[in-house]
């Protein structure tokens, strides 16, 4: 038998090789922490070995219960290294939702990073109840704290796992049936995807790419960004709570040569950065940043990156972020594009037959950044990837050139701010209110926001019930960019066939703006 070299490749072989080729380029900077691909090495190395002490093996779980940090990377390379995962949770949903995720995931150590400018002393009982078999460590420059840990441990010299197609990164999405999944990513897909990711943004250039990740890292968007600088031996700046003033201070003091900004907080960035007198010279300006606020045009370089021009695709987290980019079909019929080299699409019927082009059906992928899919839902799991091949839940048409449109979700879903919200999800709340009979919720257009979710709500029969209730009951349980933002008052609901109309409720409530080009 000939021999050959090893071709596995896994996120920690990453990272060793950078602290081999870049050791004394600055790998993270985090308020007054700086430190290079040397020292970030150590550091994971010394987080194994803490986590191997408490018993962390292949396929435990290790969960990240704050802001932003570098510690989320460096614990998922040192989790990779045991064959573990890590689970960025979202701090914007409530005790409720954060308890449901933590038991459901039920992880071996739990990291908590409490947001200092809120009050926030520590964590709340109910999430030390939901996960009181975990080890539980606290950012909090404390005697037991999580850096006190790891500086007095020694590096783990033990070999690392090496399993390219282990599941090393888990992500919980928006609630398709009311509550939500944990999609599973892999190191491969991480890889795969993070290449593609620098491409397309621009990453690199000829110099040195610093990212600035200032977007919550429990999206795919901004954690892809850190990977994708890792892998170019770049530097990532961690802003923990995102503000236009920080934002802006940080672009201009460590010269920033890319970011992920969206929504309101782009105009927002540019008059921080405008009333500052900062200029940004070496930020490399998408052509979205201008258009959604024109200051953009005199504040950095204008960015040639693909993604900057023809900014279109299709992607969900599970398949490891995007896999369709309008870059790769430039002047084409499909608004999303062509796959990226590690992925195959079919669109499909309800037998998984390839549907004619031009007809509508369901996208179906496989390949290399296809993920593992979710955590603990075996018949979920045993659904989507019948036949070998990720059934998306998404319908899309593939044109006559090849190209593909995403048409929108087989179930209805509100896109506001970038934030994905199943109406199912808002319903199965409101519905535990007293007073509350039937409710249906939908997405209406919003100039800001693109989309704002809108209640339908049928009350109890002699029951009185108003607004401000409505909103509060949902705040209190659910995230707040959740709740509803409009509330009407209905004697019934649209049916068809026994269940709510959504095209009808859409008709009748002014509904629209969903995600998608239609069908």
């Amino acid at each position: 038998m000939t021999t050959r070299p090893d071709t596995t490749l896994c996120l920690h072989d990453v990272q060793e090789e950078q602290a081999r080729s870049s050791p004394a380029v600055w790998a993270v900077v985090e308020d007054d922490l700086r430190f290079d691909y040397r020292t970030a090495q150590r550091r994971v190395l010394q987080l194994a070995s803490v986590l191997r002490s408490r018993g962390v093996g292949p396929g435990d779980r290790v969960a990240w219960l704050g802001l932003n940090s570098f510690r989320v990377v460096e614990l998922m390379i040192a989790a990779g290294r045991l064959g573990a995962m890590i689970c960025p949770l979202n701090w914007r949903q409530t005790v409720d939702e954060l308890e449901f995720v933590l038991a459901d995931l039920a992880p071996t150590v739990v990291v908590a990073y409490p947001d200092p400018t809120q009050g926030d002393e520590g964590v709340h009982p109910r999430l030390r109840a939901a996960a009181e078999e975990a080890t539980w460590y606290i950012v909090d420059g404390s005697a037991e704290g999580y850096e006190s840990v790891l500086t007095a441990a020694d590096p783990d010299v033990t070999p690392a796992r090496s399993d390219p197609t282990a599941p090393v990164l888990i992500m919980y999405t928006a609630a398709h049936e009311g509550r939500p999944n944990g999609a599973m990513m892999t190191h491969q897909g991480l890889i795969a995807a993070g290449v593609v990711h620098a491409v397309m943004h621009g990453a690199f250039d000829g110099g040195q790419p610093v990212f600035l990740a200032a977007l919550p890292l429990y999206h795919i968007a901004t954690f892809m960004g850190c990977l994708s600088t890792l892998l170019l031996g770049g530097t990532v700046v961690y802003l923990p709570r995102a503000s236009p003033e920080g934002i802006s201070g940080l672009l201009a003091s460590e010269r920033c040569t890319w970011a992920y900004l969206t929504g309101p907080i782009i105009g927002q960035v540019a008059e921080a950065v405008e009333a500052a007198g900062s200029s940004l010279p070496d930020f490399r300006t998408p052509e979205a940043y201008v258009s959604a606020d024109p200051r953009w045009a005199s504040l950095g370089t204008p960015s040639p990156a693909p993604w900057s021009r023809y900014p279109g695709a299709f992607g969900q987290t599970e398949l490891t972020g995007i896999v369709t980019y309008t870059a790769l079909a430039v002047g084409a019929e499909g608004a999303a594009g062509r796959p990226s080299p590690w992925c195959l699409v079919r669109v499909v019927d309800g037998e998984d037959e390839d549907v004619p082009q031009g007809e509508p059906g369901e996208i179906v992928v496989r390949g290399l950044t296809a993920g593992a899919g979710y955590w603990n839902r075996d018949e979920v799991n045993a659904q989507r990837s019948r036949g070998g091949w990720w059934h998306t839940g998404d319908l899309g048409r593939r044109e006559s050139d090849g190209s593909l449109s995403f048409v929108g979700p087989k179930t209805r879903m509100v896109k506001s701010g970038k934030e994905n919200i199943y109406p199912v999800e808002v319903e199965r709340c409101l519905r535990e209110h007293p007073a509350i009979a039937d409710v249906a919720v939908l997405g209406v257009p919003d100039p800001v926001w693109e989309q704002s979710v809108k209640a339908v709500v049928v009350p109890v029969a002699g029951e009185t019930l108003t607004e401000d209730e409505v909103v509060a009951h949902c705040r209190e349980r659910i995230a707040s960019y959740k709740k509803p933002r409009h509330v009407v008052f209905a004697a019934d609901l649209p049916r068809k066939a026994g269940r709510v109309d959504r095209d009808e409720l859409d008709r009748l409530y002014d509904g629209g703006g969903y995600p998608g080009v239609g069908a």
